[in-house]
């Protein structure tokens, strides 16, 4: 795996994760986590936590994962990691590591995957969380009005009838339980994401697609 130090990477093995995660109560993973600046907040506000950031893009993950580094007195994390890998090639070796995941806002081929109902990437899921694990998926609604770009990214038309009949089964096929589905006002977003204050910003009468689901094995 391939960890952002700062703005130099290293190569980190399961072994060191795991002594990483050790001492901590649960493990939250955050699947393109896009500027990183979620999890640096909640690794502030739960220290009993470790948190682990993925992403593809190493630039947007750069400042934050500089400044993570720090010493605690100057805003540095200790239970807090980010990781350079895209979605659809998550690493073998985070099979069940995380307690949460969570996938905010996905865009491009990882909306894509989170989206389609084949293809295997919702089992990727399952494999990377402990036995109870807990999923929620945040999507963005207010894109649908682009004709253009849903044509240009290939999506199929987000609804309740395509979540249900079709995402849910996805999901429970994968070996998920209590798959749930709300739609969320953009002020009452549950997590505060860059995107998320966007949102909240431009589209106050908008609303987001909130998926929640579990893993029981």
């Amino acid at each position: 795996m391939e960890c952002l130090v700062g703005k130099k990477s290293k190569i980190l093995h399961r072994g060191l994760l795991d002594e990483w995660t050790a001492p901590y109560s649960g493990v939250c993973l955050d699947l393109g986590c896009g500027d990183g600046k979620l999890i640096y907040r909640m690794s502030g506000l739960k220290p009993d936590v470790f948190f682990i950031g993925v992403d593809a893009a190493r630039e947007n993950l750069a400042a934050i994962a500089s400044k993570s580094r720090r010493s605690p007195k100057k805003g540095g994390r200790t239970n807090l990691a980010y990781l350079i890998s895209p979605a659809e090639s998550l690493p073998g070796e985070m099979g069940g590591i995380g307690d949460k995941l969570m996938v905010n806002f996905p865009w491009g081929s990882l909306l894509r995957m989170v989206l389609q109902c084949h293809g295997g990437f919702h089992e990727k899921l399952f494999k990377c969380l402990k036995s109870r694990g807990e999923v929620s998926i945040l999507l963005n609604d207010s894109l649908y009005s682009d004709e253009d770009l849903i044509h240009r990214l290939d999506l199929p038309r987000l609804d309740h009838e395509y979540l249900q009949k079709n995402m849910v089964p996805a999901f429970l096929d994968a070996g998920f339980c209590d798959v749930s589905i709300q739609r969320i006002n953009n002020t009452s977003l549950p997590f505060r994401t860059s995107w998320g204050r966007r949102l909240r910003d431009s589209h106050p009468d908008g609303a987001s697609w909130f998926l929640q689901m579990n893993k029981t094995d």
